[in-house]
């Protein structure tokens, strides 16, 4: 993919791919999510979709940037917190029975 090419349309003010990059990097987007946003959109511009301007190109990739780095984040806390209740799991099913009910009676479970 030749984005470079793909980006003259809308090269007003001097738009540059280096300075998408640096945008979204000065607005906290994480690198991982500044590739896939980049391919993505650029792969939408190869197969014939167009922007009004490069302002609404800039938006275009910056929230779907957004929303893959939501995305990323939402599952690493899912697997912690799936984690977390395997543990938790793993250890009440060591409790024999007696401690079980103790430990339901003391408001712990």
């Amino acid at each position: 993919m030749d984005f470079d090419k793909l980006l003259e349309p809308y090269v007003e003010n001097g738009r540059t791919i280096a300075l998408q990059i640096k945008w979204l990097t000065r607005k906290g987007i994480p690198e991982t999510a500044i590739d896939y946003a980049m391919t993505a959109v650029y792969k939408r511009i190869e197969r014939g979709e167009t922007f009004i301007n490069g302002d609404a190109l800039d938006q275009t990739i910056l929230n779907v940037a957004k929303d893959y780095h939501n995305k990323e984040i939402i599952e690493r806390f899912t697997k912690h917190i799936g984690d977390i209740a395997d543990t938790l799991d793993s250890d009440w099913n060591k409790l024999g029975k007696t401690k079980k009910i103790w430990e339901v009676l003391r408001g712990r479970a």
